[in-house]
């Protein structure tokens, strides 16, 4: 039964591959992610590069699903004009199901009032998605024997016109903020992103349709500076696609002991689904990070509320340590 079960759910993960994109639980896990101009927002930094893992549902699955992210991204010209990279990867079903993205990220900022500090960043990120599987290494129904169970040396029966596909992707994104300075005490933040936007076309045949459907995200939240070695980070993160809303919310706690080292730690909600646990640590140029999310969905039964973990590193090129807006 626990495997019929298992399966059903590696199913179900590769119907979302197609219909959904694979996502970090962390807002600020992958900053060009949530949004493409976030582009160049880089601490004070001349550039910063940033990569994540994450695993969930290992307590049941082989291997579980895994995630990979890794950017990199630079401020020019007065920190008008950004450029960055980012590539995302996803594994399902021990490997059967697969998906990769590469992107070239482009921002361009400007003040909306110089006396308040506030800026408004467009970005726009371009490049290509590929999804592919391996046939040998999922079952399917006639590869199934009563009172055995799934035989694999069995023909499938199953013909594919081709496991892989490649398309071409963009993705657009606009952000207001309040610049950080020296004096402020309360820096908020509100962005707006759209992925997807030709909605291309993911479908495995040749002669098929299976549109990938744009994906929407709003995040808000604040850099809130309550002493000088105390801060909170509170944020908002909703995100809808394929008809399925998904609402984050919660708060990161920051405390600096030093001019080079702050602790950080945090909790969040993920509706229906999860709770989040976060902490890092922030030593000079290197940062930390680690998720962990507890599953409270109706999964929960099965994965014995155990969901995924979250590692983030990030190195940030910097003379030296500023109060930061993400």
């Amino acid at each position: 039964m626990k495997k019929i079960i298992c399966i059903v759910i590696i199913l179900l993960a590769f119907e979302s591959l197609k219909a959904q994109d694979g996502q970090l639980s962390y807002i600020y896990a992958s900053p060009l992610s949530i949004n493409p101009a976030n582009t160049g927002i880089t601490e004070g930094a001349k550039w910063r590069a940033m990569t994540t893992i994450r695993k969930q549902w290992t307590s049941f699955l082989d291997k579980g699903i895994t995630n990979y992210s890794l950017s990199f991204d630079a401020p020019f010209h007065s920190k008008k004009v950004a450029l960055g990279g980012l590539i995302y990867s996803n594994s399902a079903a021990s490997g059967a199901v697969k998906s990769i993205s590469a992107c070239v990220s482009f921002a361009y900022s400007t003040y909306l009032s110089h006396d308040a500090k506030t800026k408004l960043a467009f970005g726009l990120q371009a490049g290509f998605n590929q999804k592919s599987f391996d046939p040998t290494k999922l079952t399917f129904d006639n590869q199934y024997v009563p009172g055995v169970g799934f035989d694999q040396t069995l023909d499938s029966r199953e013909h594919f016109s081709r496991t892989s596909t490649m398309y071409p992707d963009f993705n657009f994104g606009t952000l207001f903020y309040k610049e950080v300075n020296a004096t402020q005490k309360f820096f908020p933040w509100v962005g707006i992103s759209v992925f997807h936007l030709t909605q291309p076309n993911e479908s495995f045949y040749t002669s098929g349709d299976s549109k990938l459907p744009r994906k929407y995200i709003a995040s808000m939240g604040a850099r809130i500076r309550t002493s000088e070695n105390f801060s909170i980070a509170p944020h908002i993160l909703m995100v809808t696609q394929a008809g399925v809303l998904q609402f984050n919310a919660g708060g990161t706690f920051l405390l600096d002991f030093n001019k080079f080292t702050t602790l950080s730690f945090g909790m969040y909600v993920r509706n229906n689904d999860a709770g989040i646990a976060m902490i890092g640590l922030e030593y000079d140029k290197f940062a930390l990070q680690f998720v962990y999310d507890i599953n409270t969905s109706t999964l929960s039964p099965v994965t014995r509320n155990f969901g995924g973990y979250e590692v983030t590193l990030k190195y940030l090129m910097k003379s030296e340590k500023k109060f930061s807006l993400f």
